[in-house]
Order: structure tokens, then C-alpha cells, then sequence
């Protein structure tokens, strides 16, 4: 099976050009802690670079070219939740079984993700490629899902279709429909899930994750807002209640966003960088040019070095392009590149306080190569 075991924390991302570049362009200590969760995009939407729908073959190489360069051979989950390739379910679930097996060839090391939703069909696409080559599956269990009173026969039957037992199972318990505005609160709730989930298998790992990253850009034109990091606030109180939580789940988020997924094209972009702290997200908006500044992004890079949060330009290949576009030593970029920026430096902060939880200290960054624009905008790059 891939390896899981040094991974302490799980991202939930979209599968999109940002994100793939912002796990491309981590540091190798942070890589080995990290476990993405990849929702994958439907086929059947229009691609949002090429302004088409993709052909099966254009898709395939698009999305496990990028996951390949990106990720290489480690090991992260894929959320085909998404992913429809075709109308008719028995086609559909063929072109998926396909897709799975075609990531093997292009050396990625996919875990796929299975819900109680995923139609039998699709169960057995998956587990065909889990029986192929053993590399695990993961059972993904909403908020909903756990006031469902048959939840341990339901599981029992999923385990059963797909040939695999729990010890060779993740358990993905997403909590992104949970109230989170009392964390101490939560953080109680996922606690006993945590425990209580155990009653239905010994899981190979439990992932706990959840977001109060909010659906509507929070901040003003040219303002900015502090918004709490309650799912990780959560997470330390969880922590504190003993080390068994730690033994056995491991926190997930999703990265610097909320959980409404969608693959749709998006109205105009907003000019800002959503920049973790330790405790919140310092979301930093631009605008119309006004007296203290022009409402760029370089107005909003050079905010964020200003706000007494900022990490140091060597923190992440993220704070690098905001520090070089604060100070105009390198190019404003695009939303595509600001967002990679936003969430390279999420997912380092994270891994690092992940690693301080377990009394870790991850090597203090050096300076990567210059930062220029293409760093955050393709994947050709010699992979870290």
C-alpha cells in the first residue's frame, strides 16, 4: 500500500493550476508531511483555460500530467466526487476505471476516495483499481452522514463491495457543514468521532477536517479583515485533551478556502492574497486607486509586509513572490498566481505548526531561485 503513516495533515484541494503549483513549488520537509486531497474537475465542464470541453485524451494529460509534475510519486487522495465523464452511468464509470488506471502509468500514486453516495458502478471501478494495485482507498463520511442510523451497516456494505478491510482503509471524516463559530465546541465533536468511528473498524489513519474560510471574500475594497483559523483552533483543543488523538487522525483543512467546490466559470477576479497566521487568515483586499495607495497587488503585498504578520520573503516560495511583488523586484503575476501564493504559504504555515504539535522543527527556508512569474504559472519545472 502507499505510504500514509508520516503524513500528519491532509488538504482538501480543488484541482486546479493554482493548487498544483503550490504543491509543486513546497519545500521537501513540508512535502513529507502533506497528504492532499485532490477533487478532481468534471470532464463534462468547460475548461476554464481552453474555453472548451476538453477531449477524454486532452483531459487525462491535463489533469495526471499536472498531478504528476506537481506531486511526482508520493501519495495523495483523489475525490472523483466531481468527475463525470459521461451521462451514462455504465460509461461512465468505465471512463473512470480507465482514468485510474492511466494514473498508474503516469507514475501517480493515487489513493481514490469513495463516499456514501458513489454508485455501485463506480465502487466497483474503484475497487478494480484498488485490487490492481493495492495502493489503498479512503471513505470519505459527511457531517450528515453520521446522524444516519444505519451508518455502520452502510459502511459494512462499502467495505464488503470494494474487498477491503479497514486496517487498509482512511477514513475521512469532513466536517465542512459544521458550525465552527464555538472551535471548543468542535472541537469536543470531532473528538468523539474520532473515537466512536473506531467502532465501525480499526482505520488505517482518520483525517478530521474541516473549514471557516467564508464563501464571499470578506474584506472591503482596499481593507482588510482578520478571519479566525477555527478549524485549527479546533484541532490544538482536541490535541490537548490527550496524545491518542494524535496516534491516530491527522487534521485536515482546505487549504485557503472554503468547502463550496465548484468548476464553473467565476465572475471577475478579486484583487487580494488571503494570508494564514497561526491562528487566522489576514485577507488583504486591493481596488480602485485611492490616496494611501494605488489598490494593486503590489499595494496589497506591500500591506501584508507592513501588517506585522508577514512570515519573511524565505518563509515559502509563496512569501518570495509577495515580497518580490511588494518591493517590484518581480511581476505582479495573475489571480492564478496569487492564489498559488495564498495557498503555498497556507499549506508551509500549516505543516509547520503540524510539525511544532509533534515538537518537530522543520528546517528554517532558504531562498529558492529567483521568483519570476513562471513560477507559479506552469508545471515545467525540475521538480524539487
Amino acid at each position: 500500500m502507499l505510504a500514509v503513516e508520516t503524513q500528519n495533515y491532509a488538504a482538501i484541494l480543488r484541482a486546479k493550476s493554482a493548487e498544483y503549483s503550490a504543491l509543486h513549488s513546497l519545500d521537501k520537509p513540508n512535502k513529507d508531511i502533506l497528504l492532499p486531497c485532490i477533487v478532481a474537475a468534471s470532464f463534462l465542464v468547460k475548461d476554464q483555460e481552453k474555453k472548451r470541453q476538453l477531449t477524454k485524451l486532452e483531459y487525462r494529460d491535463a489533469h495526471l500530467g499536472r498531478l504528476a509534475k506537481s506531486w511526482g510519486k508520493r501519495t495523495c487522495l483523489l475525490d472523483p466526487r466531481l468527475l463525470k465523464f459521461d451521462k451514462d452511468h455504465q460509461n461512465d464509470a468505465i471512463d473512470l476505471a480507465g482514468f485510474l488506471s492511466d494514473s498508474v502509468r503516469f507514475g501517480c500514486g493515487i489513493i481514490p476516495v469513495i463516499d456514501l453516495r458513489t454508485s455501485e458502478l463506480r465502487r466497483k471501478a474503484i475497487s478494480k483499481h484498488w485490487l490492481a494495485t493495492k495502493y489503498g482507498l479512503a471513505l470519505r463520511l459527511t457531517l450528515s452522514d453520521l446522524s444516519n442510523a444505519k451508518l455502520g451497516n452502510l459502511i459494512q456494505k462499502i467495505l464488503l463491495e470494494t474487498v477491503i478491510k479497514p486496517q487498509e482503509c482512511l477514513l475521512l471524516l469532513d466536517f465542512a457543514d459544521a458550525d465552527l463559530s464555538d472551535y471548543e465546541g468542535f472541537g469536543a465533536f470531532q473528538t468523539e468521532w474520532i473515537f466512536r468511528v473506531q467502532e465501525f473498524g480499526l482505520w488505517r489513519r482518520i483525517i478530521s477536517a474541516a473549514t471557516s474560510y467564508p464563501e464571499t471574500n470578506p474584506a472591503p475594497a482596499n481593507g482588510d479583515v482578520e478571519v479566525e483559523r477555527s478549524e485549527w483552533l479546533a484541532w490544538r483543543s482536541a490535541l490537548s485533551t490527550g496524545p491518542k488523538i494524535a496516534e491516530i487522525a491527522m487534521f485536515g483543512d482546505y487549504g485557503a478556502d472554503n468547502a463550496k467546490i465548484s468548476f464553473a466559470g467565476a465572475g471577475r477576479a478579486i484583487t487580494h492574497l488571503r494570508y494564514a497566521t497561526p491562528d487566522k487568515w489576514l485577507v488583504v483586499r486591493g481596488g480602485q486607486a485611492h490616496e494611501l495607495g494605488d489598490g494593486t497587488i503590489r499595494d496589497v503585498s506591500r500591506r501584508i509586509l507592513r501588517s506585522g504578520l508577514f512570515a519573511g520573503e524565505v518563509f515559502s516560495a509563496g512569501d518570495e513572490f509577495i515580497a518580490a511583488c511588494a518591493d517590484a523586484s518581480g511581476k505582479p503575476g495573475n489571480p492564478t498566481i496569487w492564489r498559488a501564493a495564498n495557498m503555498n504559504h497556507h499549506l508551509t504555515r500549516v505543516t509547520q505548526d503540524i510539525a511544532e504539535s509533534f515538537g518537530v522543527s522543520l528546517p528554517a527556508g532558504a531562498r529558492r531561485k529567483s521568483v519570476q512569474e513562471d513560477l507559479f504559472a506552469r508545471l515545467g519545472w525540475v521538480p524539487a
